[in-house]
């Protein structure tokens, strides 16, 4: 009971907080300075102390996402 498990494609912000025992389903985001207290299902946004969901992602919001975070990550570090 006292492991964290992320599923595949998680994006964890700064500075967040997962309690024992928590899991964060696939394909969800969770927002920087967040407290994760209870697990977190597939496919949301997740955000607050304690996080809760924000709103629900959509298949095509994904891989956008995804592409944007990148493409944004490539810029500030000069590598792209």
């Amino acid at each position: 009971m006292g492991h964290v498990e992320l599923g595949p494609n998680v994006f964890v912000g700064d500075r967040v907080l997962i309690l024992k025992g928590v899991v964060i389903g696939a394909d969800s985001v969770i927002g920087a300075g967040s407290v994760v207290a209870a697990s977190i299902p597939p496919g949301v946004i997740a955000a607050g102390n304690p996080a809760r969901v924000i709103r629900e992602l959509e298949d095509a919001d994904i891989p956008a996402e995804a592409e944007r975070v990148a493409a944004r990550f490539s810029a500030n570090n000069g590598s792209g």
